[in-house]
């Protein structure tokens, strides 16, 4: 009797494993399809109208920059994972692949939070402060993009490839291996936590904030700001999408 009760609490472990995986290839499958779907839509309106919307307009530099990352992470990565749970193992069961797996996916996810915190602040002083964006757009636009594009390839560069693994084993049974090795140490752990995902988030919430009260400050005033907010109205809404789609995948976190 009880070693039947053992078989059966087994074989339902094993069918909710199943079920909990299949679940979650449907999902990403199925929405991986819909974001493809769009990036192409964007990246294909945005090249026929290049001149007007990527060479003269500041605020489409940087949604440009978190489309790129984001595609990059759906098209390269995530077939990975949806591979995982298929076999239920790691597609390719060497520590290089593991290697490269942990950096791809880092840099890629990392960067699209990055970018998010500057899409908030960039929409922020385009609606707000435009002379201010204008007038210093060297150090208030370019530079921080090009320091994300430098800075999180160059640090996981550091923090996963050069790493140094000697003898440890990754665990092929787990998603990215089980992840990086540098989490194990937590100077390391802390930093990339706090910097890299804790604090762009926090000032992602900030910025929003801060535009949310504006905007409600503003529509109780004169006609012409209730103008400036239709103006601006669809960049607002924009941003507020962008950022809650960042928050609700990496608020749980």
């Amino acid at each position: 009797m009880k070693n039947t009760t053992n078989n059966t609490d087994t074989e339902t472990k094993a069918l909710q494993t199943f079920a909990s995986r299949l679940f979650w290839i449907i999902f990403f499958i199925l929405f991986s399809i819909l974001s493809l779907f769009f990036l192409y839509f964007y990246f294909y309106h945005l090249f026929q109208q290049r001149k007007n919307l990527l060479y003269k307009k500041l605020n489409n530099h940087v949604l440009l920059c978190l489309l790129i990352t984001d595609y990059l992470l759906v098209q390269t990565e995530l077939p990975l994972t949806i591979a995982f749970l298929i076999r239920n193992r790691v597609v390719i069961e060497t520590k290089n692949f593991c290697v490269y797996w942990n950096y791809w996916y880092y840099v890629w996810s990392t960067m699209s939070i990055q970018f998010s915190m500057l899409t908030a602040i960039n929409r922020y002083l385009l609606i707000f402060h435009k002379a201010y964006l204008l007038k210093y757009s060297v150090f208030c636009h370019y530079l921080p993009m090009v320091c994300i594009w430098l800075y999180l390839p160059c640090l996981h560069l550091y923090f996963i490839v050069f790493f140094p693994y000697g003898n440890t084993n990754f665990d092929y049974s787990q998603v990215w291996c089980g992840g990086p090795q540098f989490e194990l140490i937590r100077a390391y752990a802390t930093y990339d936590t706090i910097f890299d995902t804790w604090m762009p988030l926090g000032i992602i919430i900030l910025f929003n904030l801060i535009m949310i009260t504006k905007v409600i400050l503003l529509k109780k005033r004169a006609r012409g700001a209730i103008a400036k907010w239709k103006k601006n109205r669809r960049m607002i809404l924009q941003l507020f999408g962008i950022c809650c789609v960042q928050l609700i995948g990496g608020l749980p976190c």
